[in-house]
């Protein structure tokens, strides 16, 4: 059985770190177009979504798994992506999901029903700090997400 920590961002496209104009649009991530050599023209930005939204979870305690198991960075992870993802991106929604809230049906209900309503020019970003394990199989290996009423097994 391999353990191993997860902490990723589905979506390329923003880097945490880069400042964000808010001025060249109030909805999404825009491309703003480098002017031609030697044009004075204002370039517009070319807007990449209609919307965005996200969730984040974070989980440091597990319901069913022993002392050693449990983490202690994960939700603090989290949380600290939620905030910039908040302050410094125009996300329309960013919802949250910590330790004993990060069910299984929570996290399904989230990524089935809230995010059902998503379309094809929306972005969403998907944020998970907790636990995770790979399995082989006759495809390859995979890899699944804990959540706080998972198990190692």
């Amino acid at each position: 059985m391999h353990r191993m920590i997860l902490g990723f961002i589905c979506l390329t496209v923003l880097s945490l770190f880069a400042p964000f104009n808010a001025a060249a649009s109030s909805r999404g991530v825009v491309v703003i177009p480098a002017p031609h050599v030697g044009s004075h023209e204002r370039t517009e930005p070319i807007p990449l979504y209609d919307r965005m939204i996200a969730v984040v979870i974070g989980i440091d305690r597990y319901r069913d798994l022993s002392s050693e198991h449990q983490l202690g960075y994960a939700v603090k992870d989290a949380k600290g992506v939620a905030q910039v993802l908040r302050e410094r991106y125009p996300f329309e929604e960013v919802l949250t999901l910590y330790d004993e809230e990060a069910t299984k049906s929570r996290i399904m209900k989230i990524l089935q029903g809230d995010f059902s309503k998503t379309g094809p020019e929306d972005a969403v970003l998907i944020y998970f700090a907790g636990h995770g394990i790979t399995r082989s199989t006759t495809q390859g290996d995979l890899g699944y997400l804990i959540p706080y009423d998972g198990s190692l097994k």
